[in-house]
């Protein structure tokens, strides 16, 4: 009896110790594929499982599986705040992801003050930065994409004068501002600002006021209906030069197909390193098709890939992965190299491309010549 209970005692301490080692290592993400851009998060998402599978067959984390929950926010900021909540009370995730910029800014202050590591995925910024210590951005560094802007409707375009039509949300704004900011200290001048809804889906009005003005430039980097947006102003013939940043996608280059044509945008090229092609051949194997979305899909692998050397670096609470995450310098990712900077950032540079042919393709400046260099 008193060994049968002695065996009893030690296989429930083993079992006890073997609970506590194997609870899963939670990790969030706050996702939009319904929404606006359910392309984007369909392809972080897919980054994601890719990710969380290969550290789950190599053994995991310090003996810890890793495990997902996704939720879908609809690109819906409400939905935002309420998915927020369940990650971190029901769920007690250790950290998270989120798709984007706008979305970071409704979440962000409620991981910073659960003291839970979230990661923007498609972004980077100050307006990131200062939402705290346990708010990160790996993404395209927005004011890369103001600065890129304005540098090229100036110099390359030789815009004396240009209009803004954006729309009324945090992103578009601050990339707005940057724009006007960098375009003004160049000897250019705006003259004119269009904000809309996020709702609105009819921009003739718009469209119309912009053409009267006839600018040199357009500065268009509209958040919400893209596609709707860059149809209308084709339709109407818009003359002059038009210039974005970052918001359309692949799937969207495909829905647009002619009226997208000669659009500029700034966005990050798509990388090609040791990692990128490991994580594309990854992807063929899992999903038996070609990555459609190489960069976004390579920035939500990648983001696995940093909270697990952070917990390696360090240990598997949330504390821990937010010590480990600002040690990192130079990881090398299936985006590129990644180095988390004191604030918080592991910033992407963005480059000007044009739309050519159904095309992105990157633009180079020579003299007074632009030079396209291939494909995104």
């Amino acid at each position: 009896g008193a060994m049968l209970r002695k065996f009893l005692v030690v296989a429930f301490i083993c079992l006890m110790a073997q609970g506590a080692w194997s609870e899963n290592l939670k990790i969030g993400a706050l996702l939009d594929l319904s929404g606006d851009y359910a392309d984007v998060g369909n392809a972080f998402l897919e980054g994601l499982s890719l990710a969380v599978d290969e550290v789950n067959q190599a053994g995991g984390v310090k003996g810890q599986q890793l495990e997902l929950i996704v939720e879908d926010t609809h690109y819906n900021m409400a939905q935002v705040q309420s998915a927020a909540h369940k990650l971190l009370s029901i769920d007690k995730v250790s950290a998270a992801v989120i798709t984007t910029y706008t979305e970071i800014k409704v979440a962000g202050p409620t991981f910073e003050a659960a003291h839970v590591p979230l990661i923007a995925l498609w972004d980077s910024a100050p307006q990131i930065e200062i939402l705290g210590d346990y708010i990160f951005g790996i993404g395209a560094w927005t004011p890369s994409a103001g600065d890129e802007a304005a540098t090229f409707a100036r110099e390359s375009l030789y815009g004396k004068t240009a209009a803004i039509i954006n729309t009324n949300g945090e992103w578009s704004l601050d990339v707005s501002s940057i724009f006007r900011r960098k375009f003004e200290a160049l000897g250019g001048r705006v003259i004119e600002e269009i904000s809309l809804n996020p709702s609105d889906a009819d921009f003739k009005s718009a469209i119309l006021r912009a053409k009267k003005l006839q600018p040199d430039v357009l500065y268009a980097p509209l958040a919400d209906n893209i596609v709707p947006f860059f149809k209308q102003i084709s339709m109407m013939r818009f003359q002059a030069p038009i210039v974005t940043s970052d918001v359309i996608t692949e799937n969207a280059l495909e829905v647009l197909k002619d009226a997208a044509e000669g659009i500029y945008q700034t966005q990050t090229a798509t990388p090609d390193t040791n990692a990128t092609r490991h994580m594309l051949e990854l992807y063929k194997l899992k999903y038996a098709k070609e990555c459609p979305m190489t960069l976004f899909t390579a920035w939500a692998y990648d983001s696995i890939g940093l909270l697990a050397k952070a917990v390696g670096e360090s240990d598997s609470s949330s504390d821990g992965i937010k010590k480990g995450l600002y040690q990192i310098e130079n990881f090398p990712g299936a985006s590129g190299t990644l180095t988390i900077s004191p604030e918080g950032s592991a910033r992407t540079l963005e480059r000007m491309f044009q739309i050519r042919n159904g095309k992105f393709q990157l633009v180079r400046v020579e003299g007074s010549s632009l030079i396209l260099l291939g494909p995104r």
